[in-house]
């Protein structure tokens, strides 16, 4: 989304960021076949360390984005009670092809999955920024 925003000349419209609701890679850059497909994408030098989200997350973004059903539930569950700005939704909501959930690359072998996840997240983010233009 960050590559897609700054493609558009709109950084200053959006505050971008990535939070697990799972503490097991706290600290960790993203898999190497992640940058690989990145790269191979024409973007280059992504940096991210993973954190965990913040109840101060759910109040800072006015959407937060579930790759499937299980994180949603857990994003539900992790959400402070009473006030609560963000909305959450899964991300292929926005799919054209209407895949909507977005299945996890990381314990499948080769480069195959993490290809199609980016291509998903592509689609969805592209037309969510679409939507949100307008």
């Amino acid at each position: 989304m960050q590559h897609l925003v700054k493609e558009r000349g709109e950084e200053h419209k959006w505050i971008i960021d990535s939070a697990a609701t799972a503490d097991y890679n706290v600290g960790c850059p993203p898999d190497r076949r992640t940058i690989q497909v990145l790269e191979k994408n024409g973007i280059k030098g992504y940096k991210h360390k993973a954190r965990l989200i913040t109840d101060e997350d759910f109040n800072t973004f006015d959407m937060i984005f579930g790759m499937d059903h299980a994180n949603i539930s857990d994003l539900e569950d992790l959400k402070p009670r009473g006030r609560c700005h963000s909305r959450l939704h899964l991300l292929g909501e926005w799919d054209p092809n209407k895949e909507t959930i977005i299945k996890d690359p990381y314990f499948l072998p080769g480069m195959e999955p993490f290809d199609e996840v980016f291509a998903q997240c592509m689609r969805c983010i592209t037309a969510y920024l679409c939507a949100s233009s307008n």
